[in-house]
């Protein structure tokens, strides 16, 4: 699954506490989190997992993979993404191809 790295950054002190005793203290933490890009690159063997006659989506299908103890690897993506979810995302990403050099 190809990933989208975004952070968080927080402006304040982020604490970790237990029955109220501060356990860490961190000031000012970015922490990372990974987004599902919508790209994903599957073997074939992923296909028994996949119901007959029915709408499955992929995000049920990652759901089920991980359920079942199967692999499922972030690859990270460091380029050019955009949701195109919104059709003005999808406008904003035509405009964007022309500007891109590959």
């Amino acid at each position: 699954m190809v990933t989208i790295p975004y952070e968080v950054n927080i402006p304040y002190a982020v604490l970790e506490t237990t029955d109220g005793h501060v356990q860490s203290f961190k000031e000012k933490p970015t922490y990372t989190y990974y987004s599902n890009g919508g790209i994903y690159l599957m073997k074939r063997e992923v296909l028994k997992y996949l119901p007959k006659e029915s709408y499955f989506d992929t995000t049920d299908l990652m759901e089920k993979l991980l359920a079942e103890g199967c692999k499922v690897l972030s690859y990270p993506l460091a380029g050019y993404w955009l949701d195109v979810g919104k059709h003005e995302d999808f406008e904003k990403a035509q405009k964007d191809i022309l500007q891109i050099k590959f």
